[in-house]
């Protein structure tokens, strides 16, 4: 499955520290080195756009 960094980017927005959820998906950050990982995968993703 594919996710639109767009909406990854939306969900971070409105919800930094908190669940992300996504149809079809569903990302629980429960700590520090969970979230810089997400954290560091969208800004990856977000340097491609």
């Amino acid at each position: 499955m594919t996710i639109n960094p767009n909406l990854l980017l939306a969900a971070r927005a409105s919800a930094p520290n908190d669940v992300i959820e996504l149809p079809g998906t569903h990302f629980d950050i429960y700590g520090p080195h969970e979230e810089q990982m997400v954290s560091a995968s969208v800004d990856w993703l977000h340097s491609k756009l």
